[in-house]
């Protein structure tokens, strides 16, 4: 293997490295964020649930106020 072969394989070995350096990066990146999103998403889930709970409570004392007799 002549001396110009050999320099373009380490220039792409180089290049492909980099590469690899920049990917590692933006996955960390998108780890850190899916963690964030996760948490947001939990977050919204209690909400949602104790807004139903809300809901369903108000929904039956409506209900029993309305099975009530009027002079209540």
């Amino acid at each position: 293997m002549d001396q110009s072969a050999i320099n373009k394989l380490e220039e792409i070995i180089a290049h492909q490295s980099n590469e690899i350096d920049e990917l590692k990066e933006v996955v960390t990146d998108q780890w850190g964020e899916i963690e964030s999103l996760k948490k947001m998403i939990k977050q919204l889930d209690q909400r949602l649930q104790a807004l139903r709970n809300d809901y369903e409570s108000a929904e039956e004392d409506r209900l029993n106020v309305s099975e009530r007799p009027p002079h209540y």
